[in-house]
């Protein structure tokens, strides 16, 4: 390869790196090999590497552009995004080694397909366990908006949602984590999947550990980033995230290799990519220069920036060549050796983390072959048993059991006491309707004591169960009263649908009366059914008079013929 053509014969090229990190030195580590690999090899040219620490003053991470850089490897994706702006007026590319596909062109866009593959598989988990709905906790910057909307679109093509969302500060802020928590946690959904770095997770998960949410009816499921970095947490990370399941990104042998040559630390998946990516990147941009001078183009700095609308880039020079070097990178990016997305039937791997080991695998995920149980055949679709936190097989069914207070009152208290037992025709009845429905509904029983002095009355249960946020529903023999039903909603009751009319009585004599029926009649009520009846005995003589021979004949019939037909009528209708 040979770059005699560039300015002066040598190439600059620039990496902002947080060194203070196990990813950060792995991509420092990579890029000197690649450095020391591509000085030996080609005739005439050299690579000259700066390495500019990202957590320095943010000055400093702009000087980089005085140095007539041809291209910027960039470890932290917000740092290339907030560079990027300037990396568009000199015409600058920027490779993004936060992700294997992270390439941030002039105007800041891009591309990061395997967040698609693991939001799939993550799609592919949630239908397997029959959730309807997630809720999704992501950090808050936009190198993860990309991955949020790729989750909502593979639940949507199941039938399933993302119905809440939390975005998650980078730095700890533990308050404001646990305010986001406890307000999750009121919700009735329990399955909870976490879409960030690995640090913002184990702050996140100690948290919720505290909040009692890492517990039996949870559900939490992590993507790559975090999956691929579980062999270095502590025993303390381990123990507060036993039960959780992850996907893993499987690596291809070229990637294996690869670890190999880097002398990369075979278990730390997420380390080893972003060494290979830096790695990979640097070659990419010799590659790419090299393409274009053996095209006759020219790559150097030539001029001040046209059109320059920043006043601090006066003084810096316009890179010649800089939209085809972009190009050239673009289309060699996705031959570099990284994963294997299409050529193999599973890309990702399901993992459980359970005991000391860290986790085990419990599955494989491929776009074309779905989900594959471990050790299973091709096509079951099924998964290993999975611990789930709470150390308990039984998977969660994505929602929080049901508190459903039972009413008792002092009859009730005592006829439960006779029986020895919480019992009665009202719960046997729920009870009941809960096992007829056709999925899993748990449920626990609150005992809800009405004439104490917590409740006085139904009326003051009622409006109270408004503000309480630890009782979903009542089973008990309240009546449906249309001032209770402005606060709450009733059940079709369980017994036999009626009409009734309920009126005072002054004796108990009066009940045993056989006429005690007509006693609602008032007056007033007497006068009007009178009026209707009459009424309707004109209209049937005004309609059958011409018809029916019983109403031709003397007056006196004729009455006596219509008010027998309304009556009769009258009788049909009322039954």
């Amino acid at each position: 390869v040979s770059m005699s053509t560039v300015t002066n014969d040598t190439v600059n090229i620039a990496a902002i790196l947080d060194l203070n990190t196990a990813a950060g030195r792995a991509a420092n580590s990579s890029l000197n090999l690649a450095l020391q690999h591509l000085n030996h090899t080609i005739n005439g040219t050299r690579l000259n590497l700066t390495i500019q620490e990202s957590g320095g003053d943010v000055l400093n991470i702009v000087q980089v552009f005085g140095n007539e850089v041809v291209a910027i490897l960039v470890q932290e994706f917000k740092i290339s995004k907030f560079m990027a702006p300037i990396a568009e007026a000199v015409d600058v590319p920027i490779l993004s080694l936060s992700d294997a596909d992270g390439f941030v062109t002039g105007n800041g866009s891009t591309v990061l397909s395997h967040n698609y593959d693991d939001m799939e598989a993550i799609a592919a988990i949630v239908g397997y366990f029959q959730w309807k709905e997630v809720i999704l906790l992501y950090q808050d910057e936009e190198f993860w908006l990309s991955g949020v909307n790729a989750l909502s679109e593979a639940l949507e093509e199941r039938g399933k949602r993302v119905s809440q969302t939390a975005a998650l500060p980078s730095i700890s802020e533990g308050d404001q984590v646990r305010k986001s928590l406890r307000q999750l946690n009121t919700s009735y959904i329990r399955a909870f999947i976490v879409y960030t770095s690995v640090d913002v997770a184990m702050n996140l998960f100690s948290i919720a550990d505290g909040l009692g949410m890492m517990t039996e009816g949870y559900a939490w499921i992590v993507t790559d980033s975090i999956a691929s970095s579980l062999d270095f947490l502590n025993s303390s990370h381990l123990n507060t995230i036993q039960g959780i399941v992850g996907v893993k990104r499987l690596p291809t042998p070229q990637f294996t290799e690869m670890q190999k040559r880097l002398q990369l630390n075979s278990s730390d998946d997420g380390t080893s990519r972003i060494g290979i990516e830096a790695y990979n990147s640097l070659m990419i941009v010799a590659k790419a220069i090299a393409i274009l001078v053996s095209q006759g183009k020219e790559v150097g700095y030539k001029g001040n920036i046209p059109n320059n609308n920043m006043d601090f880039l006066a003084s810096m020079k316009f890179l010649t060549g800089g939209k085809l070097l972009r190009q050239e990178i673009d289309s060699l990016k996705y031959s570099a050796v990284n994963y294997n997305r299409g050529s193999r039937d599973y890309q990702i791997e399901i993992i459980n983390i359970v005991g000391r080991r860290s986790y085990r695998r419990v599955g494989f995920w491929g776009k074309r072959k779905g989900l594959l149980r471990s050790g299973g055949k091709q096509g079951n679709n099924t998964l290993s048993p999975i611990m789930w936190p709470g150390d308990t097989v039984q998977a969660p069914n994505g929602y929080r059991k049901l508190v459903v207070g039972k009413i008792m009152s002092k009859s009730t208290s005592n006829f439960s006491e006779i029986l020895g037992r919480l019992s009665g025709y009202t719960r046997e009845t729920f009870e009941t309707a809960v096992n007829a429905v056709p999925y899993d509904l748990p449920f626990v029983f609150a005992t809800l004591n009405i004439g104490n002095s917590s409740f006085s009355g139904f009326d003051q249960l009622i409006t109270d169960l408004l503000d309480r946020k630890d009782i979903d529903g009542v089973a008990g023999d309240s009546t449906i009263l249309w001032n209770r039903s402005l606060y709450v909603d009733f059940t079709q009751p369980y017994s036999k649908m009626v009409m009734a009319m309920i009126v005072p009585i002054t004796s108990m004599r009066q009940t045993t009366w056989s006429w005690s029926f007509l006693r609602p009649f008032t007056t007033g009520l007497w006068a009007v059914v009178g009026v209707f009846f009459f009424f309707t005995t004109f209209l049937v003589w005004l309609v059958e008079r011409h018809d029916n021979a019983e109403f031709t004949r003397e007056i006196v019939k004729q009455v006596i013929t219509s008010l027998t037909f309304s009556f009769i009528a009258f009788v049909d209708f009322s039954q």
